[in-house]
């Protein structure tokens, strides 16, 4: 079966994905992060210009529209810790880490830096059969809220998983079948969406930030 619902818990637990930060008014963004191999850029509008910096080079630059991405790999030699740079034209948000590889767990993150929004663009990573229970989760914090998945095909093209699936505060919607697709996640009430792979991963509270009294996770 493609999803299963359930009740989950409140807890804390660790960090990886960074979203765009406003510059002092300025019409551009740009996120700072330290990372070792790998990163992927979500774009949240059409005509979003982005460039990524590290090793004193521009790694990339180029336009995303809406729901595209760009995965960037280090350029050379193994996977060392750098500082990179991206800097857009409008809000985008970087996910970081050996991402492809699996072996990840981590929370979304909005263009605004948040862990708890309406709409999220992510990666599921592919399964490690040295593991057990590997999901993709999405949770409610409101009462009447309506979940739509979707994965993204090579061309951007996105097809739903499933559509307007209702939760009440409390509970969560899951699948194990998303692995190694890029995601969309859009709701009409604020919601988090958890790649729970193995690794430990901070825990966004109800209001988009950390810490808090209130947060939902799964172990």
């Amino acid at each position: 079966m493609f999803f299963n619902r359930r009740t989950f818990i409140f807890l804390s637990i660790i960090i990886v994905a960074i979203g765009g930060i406003d510059i002092a008014g300025a019409s551009n963004y740009r996120s700072y992060f330290f990372g070792t191999y790998e990163m992927i850029l979500f774009s949240y509008e059409d005509g979003t210009d982005l460039e990524v910096s590290g090793f004193g080079q521009t790694l990339w630059s180029g336009t995303l529209n809406k729901g595209e991405h760009v995965s960037i790999v280090k350029p050379y030699g193994p996977p060392v810790p750098a500082v990179y740079s991206v800097e857009g034209s409008k809000q985008f948000a970087v996910l970081s880490g050996h991402i492809t590889g699996g072996n990840n767990g981590y929370y979304a993150m909005d263009q605004n830096g948040r862990g708890v929004s309406v709409e999220f663009y992510t990666y599921v990573p592919q399964k490690n059969g040295s593991y057990g229970s590997q999901k993709f989760v999405v949770f409610a914090y409101e009462d009447g809220t309506e979940v739509t998945v979707e994965y993204a095909d090579p061309n951007w093209v996105y097809h739903d998983v499933v559509t307007d699936f209702p939760l009440d505060k409390g509970e969560n919607w899951s699948s194990e079948d998303l692995d190694e697709k890029y995601v969309h996640v859009t709701s009409n009430k604020p919601v988090s969406a958890l790649s729970c792979y193995d690794t430990g991963y901070f825990v966004p509270s109800a209001n988009g930030k950390r810490p808090e009294m209130s947060m939902c996770a799964y172990v």
